[in-house]
């Protein structure tokens, strides 16, 4: 199901391509360049079991992931997509996954290949909701378009049902009959499925409702809305049998245990709670979850509950006692930037208000460094032995890149810090605020240095040049300014983009730097002269990073295209030549790095991935 919206092994993903390891990325080699390694299993959005227990299907951002429920820490099987997947169902046979998207489109993807055998079109808009009818026969799919629609299991439409506002849920009746459907009219309603026919409507709600679950034998109906509350209903008279109140935010999900004696449900408050179908009185209380979750599913069997959240672990919960059967720590937030030390051992994403992600390559563990107020900006030192962070309250921190431990608070940049560098010689990180301004902090001794006020607004990028001397900064209404790093003077500007500059890069000889901006270019000036040399653009994307290669021959950049589709491309920096696209990941690419010996190119994606892209041998 679906609604609005790392301490255990790393995950490789070897796809049946095999790296040519040592081979220099050159404009000569680029369309050989494919995805040999991926970080992280994506944002889960959806879980979902086989009858029989045997198999849990998980749907995050990028694909969806195959576990065996005899040992769900041993590696899943992935199958991999090249869109956003949103909502999940499994067929009662095990054949078939149907897999919705954020486009509207209803993937059916054959278990045993891996790949799509067919597609359900009509949505016009993000899928909120798929669900199999219990014997397998019909389809259910919902749209925030309006619409729920009813399929043949050979993807033939049945039914179309306009709902009263965006449906944000659908479930169907044990006795395969009818389905009801949430929507964000405050209404659920009841349809049946051989005519289209409302039957009947349950209102109650002050708000949306985000989820609906029948109990096991039908009688009854659960939903939870935006109001905070969960409310049960009578299926045969359409009345409110009983309120439900303990949340203290809205409540998301809902699902009756497998034995019909219990109900679960979480909110945004961060809880997972139990109720006694019968009395309604609560019971287990978890507070551990950190996100909202988008699905909770009970196992077949009722000893496990399972939460999936765009942000937080897949949590495997024991039904009977509340307690962590399994985290599967391998799922997270979106991911905004990303470092590789020399040696590219270890590296380093960090997500979105979220934290930072360590993998080790060699040991292929991970750790994870936690910020509760948000990690906004990340820069890794020279060395690759130190990382400093920005966060959404100002401060900046330095933390050691192979055990997390943190060493030291350089200081309060006193407002969100947008970005973040260090220098060279590891002596200076330097922020960039909301509040306009760059301030420089003592890596070693902490306390600020000095402050350089930006005059252009919010600084987005910051990037120092290859000696240090100087430091380049960027932000809003396509501003790019260049500042000697020891006085704060002002040097010189950068103008041509005509609105804000999220990526910069200055060439490893310091001759040239690259600006990616949201106007839907990426440009390379003289650091000298200050004077435009070549602007790249595609048609549709936005750039959001950019990197030159070790030797410079090479520019990478991240980009959104589209809708909510992420690309990497690879260009000539000489001549402007683009060369090839990158195909891996399925949202926007906000961090792009190349390997110290320019063998390999790593990229973060919003997806909540990054992958490791070196030459191939095909």
């Amino acid at each position: 199901m679906r609604r609005l919206g790392l301490f255990l092994l790393i995950l490789w993903v070897m796809l049946p391509t095999a790296a040519q390891e040592g081979v220099v990325l050159t404009p000569a080699n680029s369309t050989t360049v494919r995805e040999v390694k991926r970080f992280g299993r994506g944002s889960a959005r959806d879980v979902a079991f086989l009858p029989d227990g045997s198999m849990m299907a998980v749907a995050s951002s990028v694909g969806v992931w195959l576990y065996d429920t005899a040992d769900l820490l041993a590696e899943p099987r992935f199958i991999q997509s090249n869109y956003t997947p949103t909502a999940l169902a499994l067929a009662p046979n095990g054949r078939t996954i149907a897999l919705g998207d954020s486009r509207g489109v209803v993937h059916m993807i054959d278990v045993e290949a891996g790949s799509e055998r067919s597609s359900l079109l009509g949505h016009s808009a993000y899928i909120t909701e798929v669900a199999y009818s219990p014997n397998g026969r019909f389809i259910a799919t919902t749209s925030f378009d309006g619409t729920a629609r009813l399929w043949d299991s050979g993807g033939v439409l049945r039914q179309t049902i306009t709902a009263p506002g965006p449906v944000t849920s659908v479930a169907f009746n044990p006795d395969g009959e009818s389905i009801a459907t949430g929507t964000t009219d405050t209404t659920a309603q009841l349809w049946d499925i051989a005519t289209g026919v409302q039957i009947d409507v349950f209102i109650g709600h002050s708000s949306s409702v985000m989820d609906v679950a029948f109990s096991p034998d039908g009688t009854l109906l659960g939903t939870v809305s935006f109001d905070n509350t969960v409310r049960i209903w009578n299926v045969l008279t359409a009345r409110e049998e009983k309120t439900l109140t303990g949340h203290i935010n809205w409540v998301g999900v809902i699902a009756f245990s497998p034995d019909g004696q219990s109900i679960a449900t979480a909110s945004e408050d961060g809880t997972l709670r139990m109720w006694d179908t019968e009395t309604g009185a609560p019971g287990i209380l978890i507070r551990t979850l950190e996100t909202i979750p988008s699905e909770l599913v009970f196992s077949p069997d009722g000893q496990w509950m399972v939460t999936v959240g765009n942000g937080d672990a897949v949590r495997v919960f024991r039904a009977n006692n509340g307690t962590n059967f399994v985290i599967l720590r391998d799922y997270g937030r979106p991911m905004l930037d990303i470092g590789v030390t020399p040696d590219s051992s270890r590296v380093l994403v960090a997500e979105e208000r979220g934290g930072v992600r360590i993998f080790d390559v060699v040991a292929g563990t991970e750790e994870q460094v936690r910020l509760p107020a948000g990690t906004t900006a990340m820069a890794l030192r020279a060395d690759g032995l130190v990382f400093a962070t920005g966060e959404t309250n100002g401060r900046v921190r330095v933390w050691d890149s192979i055990s997390g431990d943190n060493i030291a608070t350089l200081g309060e940049h006193g407002s969100n810090i947008l970005s973040l560098a260090f220098s060279p010689d590891g002596k200076t990180v330097a922020t960039g605020g909301q509040d306009g301004f760059v301030r420089l902090w003592d890596a070693e001794a902490g306390g600020e240095k000095q402050a350089i006020e930006g005059g252009f607004g919010r600084v987005f990028a910051l990037a120092y040049s290859p000696g240090g001397a100087s430091l380049v900064g960027a932000g809003e209404g396509g501003a790019i300014r260049l500042w000697n790093a020891e006085s704060g003077a002002s040097m010189l500007s950068f103008v041509g983009h005509t609105t804000e500059v999220y990526g910069l890069a200055v060439s490893s000889d310091g001759a040239r730097l690259a600006s990616a901006s949201q106007d839907g270019t990426v440009r390379l000036w003289s650091v000298v002269t200050g004077r435009q040399e070549n602007t790249l653009t595609v048609d549709g994307d936005i750039f959001y990073a950019v990197a030159f290669s070790p030797d410079g021959a090479l520019l990478a950049t991240g980009s959104v295209t589209g809708r909510e589709s992420g690309a990497v491309r690879l260009w000539d920096a000489q001549t402007g030549t683009a060369l090839t696209r990158l195909e891996g990941h399925t949202s926007g690419v906000y961090g792009v790095e190349f390997s110290a010996d320019g063998t390999s190119l790593y990229t973060a994606s919003f997806d909540g991935t990054a992958i490791k892209w070196a030459v191939s041998e095909e």
